[in-house]
């Protein structure tokens, strides 16, 4: 898949000056607007699940197939340019047949529903973001989650109903839950915003080491805190052990240097394995960057947002932990 801003009261005279025009919404699926120069598009992926289902239920065996056709297949080609990697989507663990053809068309129906509401807040963050971090055109698909999958119940309970992620350094893919929280939406989508703008100047890699990776989530948590400092995340709240968190900054500081994905995981996705809490890494570089800002308040946001990994955590009351990554 993140309060304090001095200029959120001027994001909010902007929205309501909001200079900014729709250039299409040549259906109800999708909205393409106009904002300070950039175009930014929206599009749900609702129906494309709706002719799977329908096809799965007639052909069972073919499900796999069907799914790849009808779902994955054309988000590909709408989403990704020819020379971005077309395995993106299937390497993603949310993007495999849902368990249950029936269950996902009622919940895909009450997305439907909300459609025209997951539309405006998705917008609204989207300009509330440009507001505080300028950037060229971004473009959101916003598709549902497999409730009948096994953990996804608890897996999107606790954040809102949302998750996401940076497919391209233009395109960020969300995924929503039919109950999903309207603010949850609009944070998650700051949140990705960022990665995309971060992304913009330093694309990511499999070979980035583990520390920056982790640290670009904190960054992108501050961010979106700072857009909407009304809204208490639930993915970077602070550890509730305080031995379990030196155990966190032990793992990270000994695999600092590692660029395996199963490292990464262990902090930002499922950190089981090594007893950790979920979602570690989101926590201990949230630490850190609320630590840069209280000792340096008047960097701008473009600044620490491109700003090197060990330059922030140099100029952070954490660099004791971490010396050799600043020598």
């Amino acid at each position: 898949m993140k309060r304090t801003f001095i200029i959120l009261c001027l994001v909010f005279l902007l929205g309501c000056m909001d200079s900014g025009k729709e250039l299409k919404s040549n259906n109800q699926a999708q909205q393409t607007f106009e904002y300070k120069g950039q175009t930014y598009e929206i599009h749900t992926y609702f129906e494309e699940f709706l002719t799977y289902e329908e096809k799965a239920k007639a052909n069972p065996e073919e499900s796999e197939q069907l799914y790849q056709k009808y779902v994955i297949d054309p988000l590909q080609a709408a989403a990704l340019e020819k020379d971005d990697n077309q395995d993106l989507l299937n390497e993603n663990w949310g993007f495999i047949p849902p368990d249950d053809p029936d269950r996902l068309k009622e919940d895909v129906q009450k997305l439907i529903n909300r459609r025209e509401d997951i539309l405006k807040w998705t917008k609204e963050s989207l300009k509330m973001s440009v507001d505080a971090l300028p950037s060229v055109g971004k473009e959101v698909y916003i598709l549902p989650v497999d409730m009948a999958a096994k953990g996804a119940s608890s897996r999107y309970a606790p954040v809102g109903g949302t998750s996401g992620f940076s497919l391209t350094k233009d395109t960020m893919v969300v995924r929503v839950t039919p109950s999903f929280e309207k603010m949850s939406l609009k944070n998650l989508v700051a949140h990705e915003y960022h990665h995309l703008v971060y992304n913009e100047k330093n694309p990511p890699s499999f070979s980035d080491p583990l520390f920056p990776y982790v640290l670009a989530e904190g960054k992108a948590e501050q961010f979106a805190e700072t857009v909407f400092p009304e809204y208490t995340c639930y993915i970077s709240r602070p550890f509730s052990s305080k031995e379990k968190e030196k155990e966190v900054w032990d793992y990270l500081k000994k695999n600092s240097y590692e660029t395996g994905q199963k490292f990464k995981d262990i902090l930002t996705y499922d950190g089981s394995s090594e007893g950790f809490p979920s979602s570690s890494g989101y926590r201990i570089s949230k630490q850190i960057m609320k630590s840069f800002l209280n000792n340096n308040p008047d960097t701008t946001i473009k600044e620490w947002t491109f700003m090197p990994a060990s330059m922030i955590l140099e100029r952070s009351e954490y660099k004791e932990k971490f010396e050799q990554l600043i020598n």
